[in-house]
């Protein structure tokens, strides 16, 4: 099963490594570094994904000295930190045999920057992608460690040949001795041998699964003067705009750097994949379908990452490029993803929202131009033209559900508040996780309710919560007199849609949703849509005297995002506890029950993870020795967090910090403590 989203996780997860030794000495003692040509330089205009980390010992100086830092170094925890360093080294070094180099190779030869990106020629919107015609390519700067650099390729050379691989014979390239090596492959495959190659060139180690590309870098590091500007990436215009955006924050430090573009890395991703299948198959390609529609108009995403700057633990600044044209189709996507201010919403947190949260966000979104907007993409992905307005005309004439009616019900907010909730005796389990989606009403609270009645996900009943209504809706329940409605949906409902062919040769998959249960009520407002019937119990019958704004965490996060931001461009602000948010997750990884938990955050990565011909994903990390008390001895390392996202003319900048916690931000206000006495309602 293609999985896209690996490609970005080796590649991340790679620099990561390289840079941080997670608490070991550093293997290249800092030093004052040489002005160097960055990779981006070095690299092609058409490369897809790059990620580096511009120099591995600032980076793990400053990752020490922040509290994530410290939590490796944790006695309590190192077994743990050690257990996870090994086991994502293992799935990195299993990934990246295509370029017969792992991590630990590299300790002790970095003296400068790490990179690893990915290459794909720019071709016609439907021209197949040729074997070969692709490849990975990892940089590391031994520009100061060349000769350490030299006996690490002896030390390969040794390796490849007990893996099975053979060392060919190659001429040197632009002067430049090369390793090439014919990787072995699985027993009885009927795939050509794949090939990396290796050089020191011009102060920089290369490492490549692509002859061609190889070449081509090695060419730019033996001869920088000669390099052609308009031929690397650095040079490509959505790379400089997410440079230029993400750079303005007041310092030269980049720990971490990274940048994709969007639909050449899905090309990329489906083509290293197809590599690794014996035979082709069939499949459709949603990003040249995408593109077509006018998804092209997001040509770049990149940023960011500082750790231990200004008072941050963590610094994270986003870019994604999407310049507005006057294509027709580009408007229709600007239309679907309208998330402008337009009515000046305010982002504070709701008086519904409990001061002790776990976390909290809010954002805008025109709702209306969105429906108007998403019929080519539904009609596109079912592919059937038309499709979309046959299903809003059923809906109307069939269901009597006016689907631009209910939208429009909606004002343009959308608020989320979870928390992670304890039972008396303190236990933790999956159920702990309680989530309420909150959509902004215009006052038209029956229409949307009675479009829940209608269009039922699963059996329903209507309930009350004191003299509040609510609805009750269960995706797992199959038993049909669960169906409890003063208009029920007529079973004898005859779809004209039901003759509409989906079927393909495509692999099925189960629908997914984040909550098995929804219960919804109209409360000041808003529609509140929660995944326990506990949770909005609480909510309708909260009682508080101190709001989620008057905290010191919320207050200081919000300053900090504040001095990041320009407050007119808003369109997103969130707040989180990082300890209350992770506890449900820590207790499920401690338990051994990740792979089968229904927290939301299990929910997708068995989703994203599962294995085609499996029903549930094993666990592969080992909890059971993490200590049992999560509050002494793991949150004092997790701080309050937020995140902020402004709309720009050519684009989405997102800014993240996470700050230290200490007894300045404590949840409530030392002058202030909780009091039940005056009930909201």
């Amino acid at each position: 099963m293609f999985r896209p989203f690996q490609f970005i996780l080796v590649a991340m997860a790679s620099a990561i490594l390289a840079g941080i030794s997670w608490g070991g000495p550093s293997s290249v003692q800092a030093q004052e570094k040489k002005t160097k040509i960055a990779s981006e330089n070095l690299l092609p205009a058409t490369t897809k994904a790059w990620f580096s980390i511009p120099d591995g010992d600032l980076l793990q100086q400053n990752f020490e000295k922040t509290q994530f830092g410290q939590l490796t170094q944790d006695e309590k925890l190192k077994p743990f930190i050690d257990s996870i360093r090994d086991q994502v080294k293992g799935w990195v070094n299993k990934r990246n045999v295509r370029l017969g180099l792992k991590i630990d190779d590299l300790k002790g030869v970095r003296s400068g920057e790490f990179c690893l990106a990915g290459i794909l020629p720019d071709q016609a919107e439907d021209e197949k992608i040729g074997r070969g015609s692709h490849g990975m390519v990892l940089l590391v700067d031994v520009s100061d460690t060349e000769e350490e650099a030299r006996e690490l390729l002896k030390k390969i050379d040794k390796e490849m040949v007990e893996q099975g691989a053979t060392r060919e014979e190659m001429e040197d390239v632009h002067g430049v001795s090369v390793a090439r090596w014919k990787l072995k492959n699985r027993p009885n495959s009927l795939r050509k041998n794949r090939t990396a190659f290796q050089a020191i060139a011009g102060g920089w180690m290369v490492a490549s699964d692509n002859e061609g590309i190889f070449r081509d870098i090695i060419r730019r590091a033996v001869n920088v003067e000669a390099i052609v500007a308009d031929e690397t990436l650095a040079a490509t215009r959505p790379f400089q705009q997410v440079h230029d955006q993400t750079s303005m924050v007041g310092t030269d430090e980049k720990h971490v750097r990274w940048f994709i573009d969007p639909f050449g890395y899905i090309k990329l991703a489906q083509a290293i994949a197809d590599e690794d299948k014996e035979f082709g198959q069939r499949r459709d390609d949603w990003a040249t379908t995408l593109k077509k529609l006018g998804f092209g108009a997001f040509q770049g995403v990149g940023g960011v990452v500082n750790f231990k700057t200004y008072d941050h633990e963590v610094l994270i600044r986003t870019f994604v490029y999407a310049p507005r044209t006057g294509d027709e189709r580009d408007q229709r996507v600007f239309g679907l993803v309208d998330f402008r201010n337009r009515n000046e919403a305010s982002f504070a947190p709701p008086s519904f929202v409990p001061y002790d949260s776990a976390a909290f966000f809010s954002v805008v979104w025109n709702l209306t131009s969105a429906i108007k907007n998403v019929g080519d993409v539904v009609d596109a992905f079912l592919q059937e033209d038309g499709l979309f307005e046959q299903m809003l005309v059923s809906f109307k004439t069939d269901m009597k559900i006016d689907l631009f009616e209910v939208v429009d019900s909606f004002d343009d907010q959308i608020v989320v508040v979870s928390e992670k909730h304890e039972s008396e005796t303190g236990e933790i389990n999956e159920e702990s996780e309680r989530v309420v989606v909150a959509l902004k009403l215009k006052g038209k609270p029956d229409v949307a309710i009675d479009a829940f009645k209608k269009n039922l996900i699963g059996p329903a009943k209507v309930s009350k919560i004191g003299e509040i209504e609510i609805l009750e809706i269960d995706t797992t329940a199959e038993d049909p007199d669960l169906i409890d409605l003063d208009d029920p949906f007529d079973d004898s409902f005859d779809d004209s849609l039901d003759d509409i062919d989906l079927e393909s040769d495509e692999e099925v998959t189960e629908d997914f949703s984040l909550f098995e249960k929804r219960f919804i009520a109209p409360i000041d407002g808003y529609l509140l849509i929660a995944n326990r019937r506990e949770y909005l119990e609480k909510i309708l019958n909260l009682k508080q005297t101190t709001e989620l704004q008057d905290c010191n965490d919320y207050q200081e996060v919000a300053k900090a995002l504040d001095n990041l931001t320009d407050k007119s461009r808003v369109s997103f602000r969130q707040f989180g506890r990082l300890d209350r948010a992770i506890k449900t997750n820590y207790e499920m990884l401690r338990q051994g029950k990740m792979g089968s938990s229904n927290t939301v955050l299990a929910r997708v990565l068995n989703q994203m993870m599962t294995e085609a011909d499996s029903d549930s994903r094993e666990q592969q990390i080992d909890g059971s020795d993490l200590p049992a008390d999560f509050d002494k001895h793991v949150a004092p390392y997790f701080g309050p967090m937020g995140w902020v996202m402004e709309t720009v003319d050519d684009g989405w900048l997102v800014s993240g910090v996470v700050l230290k916690k200490n007894s300045l931000n404590l949840m409530v206000k030392k002058d202030e403590e909780k009091d039940d006495k005056t009930p909201r309602r």
